[in-house]
């Protein structure tokens, strides 16, 4: 969800309106389940995906429709996937779903949530956004949006569109559970989805070898943190995929204002041997599942050693991943990244031993 978030905002940014479509709701056996998103852009183009087949072509049509129309247009959707409605397709379903339509434009209210939702993932937090919709026409599916309200908790959700304050808290934490979850109150459609980031990635360094890794990592769905001293290295026009590129004074204060959790993955290149045993040695005081650190054996055992006479113990040193990155053959600092971002999918997979 990071990533389509980030190519919305982007999008909007460069001024082009996309038609979104999300699963408010579904039961029984859907192609995608509540809070699954798509954006269909006006040459066609889509990105995410609300299930393919006969739902996408749907929500393909619906959006072409919606932005040759033109303003902030929105429709709300049922859809029966019985084996009727499914034949002659190669989907075998026999659910309901809910599909929400709308018409996003660059500064409006919903661009700006999105924008609000970047910010948030990229800082690693999550949210919830609740949507109010009501009937505009008896007619057909069009809806009216009420508005859109956004919290990190159900305490800073500034609006709950007439939810009493227990409906509204179930309401926001089975989004967090499911991805998204609907109620209808006096009316109103309220739907609430959660953005929840992807697990962070600590880049220890802003040479090469991160700026390969940070440019892989950000495409298999990683919150990308790169960390290092030189702000001629560590900048934005460098590490354009990264959501924060911090510039510390010093490695000895390495993760200052970082909330480093179980989740997270720590890889470190630095530009010498004293500065790969300061941030190792403070990436093993972490919980972070996954500490990695590149180089040779030779610098490895080093390192250790030096730690282990500083009272670092040998269970800790054991938690590092040293030479780090699957054995590929790699040469090229491209490939080097690869290796790395391989590993750390195989243990994010569990096909591979870590703390996790």
């Amino acid at each position: 969800m990071k990533n389509f978030v980030r190519k919305i905002v982007r999008l909007l940014d460069a001024g082009e309106s996309v038609a979104l479509a999300t699963v408010v709701d579904s039961s029984g056996s859907t192609p995608r389940s509540s809070g699954a998103k798509m954006a269909v852009r006006r040459d066609g183009k889509i990105e995410g995906t609300v299930g393919g087949g006969i739902v996408e072509a749907k929500a393909c049509r619906c959006a072409a429709g919606l932005l040759e129309r033109g303003g902030q247009s929105a429709v709300l959707s049922q859809m029966n996937l019985n084996s009727d409605l499914a034949s002659g397709t190669d989907m075998i379903c026999g659910g309901d779903l809910t599909l929400f339509m709308e018409t996003v434009e660059p500064g409006s209210e919903a661009a700006d949530c999105y924008q609000a939702l970047d910010g948030l993932m990229r800082r690693g937090k999550r949210a919830v956004m609740f949507t109010a919709l009501e009937d505009c026409s008896s007619d057909d599916d069009t809806v009216c949006v009420k508005g859109r309200s956004i919290g990190e908790r159900i305490e800073d959700v500034p609006n709950t569109y007439g939810l009493d304050a227990d409906l509204a808290r179930d309401l926001f934490d089975r989004a967090l559970a499911k991805g998204g979850a609907a109620e209808k109150v006096n009316g109103v459609h309220v739907f609430a989805e959660a953005f929840i980031p992807p697990a962070p990635l600590y880049l220890l360094g802003a040479g090469h070898v991160s700026r390969a890794t940070a440019h892989i990592a950000a495409t298999v769905n990683f919150r990308v943190v790169v960390i290092d001293d030189r702000a001629d290295f560590a900048n934005e026009e460098r590490f354009p995929e990264a959501d924060e590129v911090v510039v510390v004074d010093s490695f000895d204060k390495t993760f200052a204002g970082q909330e480093v959790d179980s989740e997270a993955y720590i890889v470190i290149f630095t530009r010498g041997h004293v500065h790969d045993k300061t941030t190792l040695d403070q990436a093993l005081k972490t919980p972070a599942c996954y500490v990695g650190m590149i180089g040779s054996k030779r610098k490895r055992d080093a390192i250790y050693e030096a730690l282990l006479k500083e009272g670092v113990s040998q269970q800790d040193i054991d938690r590092t991943f040293s030479p780090i990155g699957l054995s590929i053959g790699a040469q090229t600092p491209e490939e080097i990244a690869l290796s790395i971002i391989s590993e750390l999918v195989a243990v994010r997979a569990g096909v591979r031993d870590s703390v996790c």
